[in-house]
């Protein structure tokens, strides 16, 4: 009884220091979160010109009604799902949790000297009904 007693409240006590809380402002990879909003941002280097990335977004169908306004296309991404294939992963590789929702945010291509920075906000998961 004192083993088992033993083994909870350590159990206990590791689960309560895993929940503690993040730091303002957190940042993994391209993932920030700033007061409890998740932001992805990548900058891309291209030569492309801004009329072409507007025809290629346009022609991809991501957006929903992009607009467009000299240096930046933004819009509501259409819901996605998350492509674990592209990503060199395989269905039971992948956590049940990323690939049984779907994912909408607001995304913005913004212009740069000699590239792109591609921002996502707002994202937001839904489960999918089968």
């Amino acid at each position: 009884m004192k083993r088992i007693t033993l083994l909870l409240l350590i159990c206990c006590s590791l689960g309560a220091a895993a929940q503690k809380d993040m730091p303002k402002d957190f940042v993994n990879g391209n993932f920030k979160v700033t007061d409890r909003t998740v932001i992805w941002e990548k900058i891309y280097i291209s030569d492309a010109t801004f009329k072409d990335v507007v025809v290629n977004l346009k022609m991809t169908g991501l957006l929903d009604k992009p607009e467009a306004e000299e240096p930046a296309v933004y819009g509501q991404l259409i819901p996605f799902h998350v492509d674990y294939k592209a990503a060199g992963a395989t269905a039971m590789g992948t956590k049940p949790y990323i690939t049984s929702f779907t994912y909408k945010g607001f995304a913005s291509i913004k212009k740069l000297n000699g590239g792109y920075v591609v921002t996502i906000k707002k994202l937001v998961r839904k489960a999918m009904l089968i």
